[in-house]
């Protein structure tokens, strides 16, 4: 089985660090028809170049526009596909975009990075994603999201971290 949202392209976040109003911007549009500058985004999340996002003012920008959800740790393919059946997106934590060469993603973890998932092929076995770095939508295999998909801050560890949404 496979499925799509109409989930809408974007353009890229305009600085480093802001993936996070950028997709968060992205859900918004998506679940309220509501087009929301990236920059007031920044702005309520306390985003900065520096430190990008954190997931308390991820679920702050959420709430301020009455995007009911709820967080997760250790979720699974099972769980974005569950929310993408239902009309609604994730937001995941991983790591992408490095600046220097990565050779084991798995271990992997300065290089945070939110994306939301959109969409999904079974047969495939493929996610879809929007990705705030240059607004695009575009397919990840199961076995690289695995590899991918945690992070850290200064006080918590992330692991198959998903941001999901109610009706």
């Amino acid at each position: 089985m496979k499925k799509r949202l109409d989930f809408p392209e974007g353009y890229g976040q305009c600085e480093d660090g802001w993936c996070g109003p950028n997709l968060m911007r992205q859900v918004i549009l998506y679940m309220k028809g509501l087009y929301i500058p990236e920059k007031k985004l920044v702005n309520i999340s306390n985003c900065s170049i520096k430190r990008g996002t954190s997931v308390e003012n991820m679920l702050k920008m959420a709430h301020k526009f009455n995007l009911k959800n709820y967080t997760k740790n250790n979720s699974e393919i099972e769980d974005l596909i569950y929310s993408i059946n239902r009309g609604n997106p994730a937001i995941l934590l991983i790591q992408a975009w490095p600046f220097k060469k990565v050779n084991d993603w798995s271990n992997a973890w300065e290089n945070g990075h939110y994306v939301g998932a959109n969409g999904y092929d079974e047969k495939q076995k493929k996610i879809f994603y929007y990705d705030p770095c240059d607004g695009k939508n575009k397919p990840i295999s199961y076995e690289t999201l695995d590899e991918v998909w945690h992070d850290k801050d200064s006080e918590n560890i992330y692991e198959h971290f998903g941001m999901f949404f109610l009706d």
